[in-house]
């Protein structure tokens, strides 16, 4: 009897097993017989409702009324044809996941020659598929904290309608102690899916003294790179001065940048979200962690994309009219991953 009640208990074992790995393995989508596809969607859009705005130009309330459209009702096949014709010139069949990558990188392009009735269906598929996106890619901590940046109320107006960009200040002046630049890239590989590239941010010292950048520090007129990373061997999460590594060694050569000079408190709120950054997904990658860096240091606000990718940060930076191209990433450092909020520990592999 014991031996059978063991193998009762082993076999419960095994099943349960089972199902968490197939649960976590099949993104958000799989935890909907626990939650109703309609909160799901909910939540996933008071994830990414901000960049939507700023990636369509729509007001709250234009959103909103959208929102409410796709959360009820299904895309057929006759406007999904429609949707294909009018972003590729031709009824194309391909998958929902680079019809809404398309749409978002070249989305100004688009809409450019479309009809308002036309650019509203466009904006109703993109919305409708950026949700589906994330319910079959993302993880269930995704959206466990929604970023205080995406609730900034600098973003609205009073009639809820996009802000236009404040200009950041890029001069030296007598409390600036360090210098941060964020950085897209298009090209090159990426463990993102579907899209190529790599974001990152840099941040020199330029006071008299010593300063600590995350878990670095940093002497003066030196400079340290952070980013996040999902393919590297020795770890997946918060890495520092790779990037540096990677562009003396001749990557990210269309790099685009933006750069602002911050005071002490500043890279206070920097540092804070850098320790707190050791962490990386597919929907929570290298461009989320880099926007949403520059985000809470400058008021030249930028996105990363309804999905987030490295190309759409780029287009964000390059939209703003005062990047630079090709900046310069000092390698003056060696390689380190981050270790949670301890002690950064040196690559053995850079």
């Amino acid at each position: 009897m014991l031996k059978t009640h063991k193998k009762i208990i082993s076999c419960i074992s095994v099943l349960i097993i089972f199902l968490c790995t197939s649960i976590f393995g099949m993104g958000v989508s799989a935890e909907i017989n626990n939650i109703s596809i309609y909160d799901l969607n909910s939540t996933i859009y008071e994830h990414i409702v901000n960049d939507y705005m700023l990636q369509t130009g729509l007001s709250k309330s234009q959103s909103d009324n959208i929102f409410s459209k796709v959360n009820q009702t299904e895309f057929d096949s006759q406007e999904t044809e429609q949707v294909e014709t009018l972003i590729y010139g031709e009824k194309k069949n391909d998958n929902y996941e680079n019809n809404v990558l398309f749409i978002q990188e070249n989305y100004n392009t688009l809409i450019s020659s479309l009809s308002t009735e036309d650019k509203q269906l466009v904006d109703t598929y993109f919305l409708n598929f950026a949700l589906k996106y994330y319910r079959d890619y993302s993880n269930p901590g995704d959206f466990s904290e929604i970023d205080s940046n995406n609730l900034n109320s600098n973003y609205f107006s009073t009639n809820n309608s996009m802000l236009p960009n404040q200009p950041t200040t890029n001069g030296t002046t007598a409390t600036s102690v360090a210098q941060v630049r964020v950085f897209a890239d298009s090209s090159g590989a990426s463990s993102i899916l579907n899209v190529s590239g790599h974001a990152w941010i840099s941040v020199k010292n330029i006071s008299s003294s010593n300063i600590t950048v995350g878990k670095m520090t940093v002497a003066p007129n030196y400079t340290v790179s952070i980013g996040t990373w999902g393919n590297k061997s020795e770890h997946d999460g918060l890495w520092y001065n790779l990037e540096a590594y990677f562009v003396s060694s001749g990557s990210y050569t269309g790099r685009a940048s933006l750069v602002a000079n911050i005071d002490s408190s500043a890279l206070a709120t920097l540092t804070s979200h850098i320790v707190g950054y050791d962490t990386w997904s597919t929907l929570n990658n290298c461009s989320s962690f880099a926007y949403k860096a520059w985000n809470k240091i400058s008021s030249t606000t930028l996105s990363a994309g309804v999905i987030n990718t490295p190309s759409n940060l780029k287009n964000s930076i390059i939209n703003t009219g005062i990047s630079s191209i090709g900046a310069a990433v000092p390698y003056n450092y060696n390689v380190y991953y981050a270790n949670g909020s301890g002690t950064p520990i040196r690559s053995s592999v850079y």
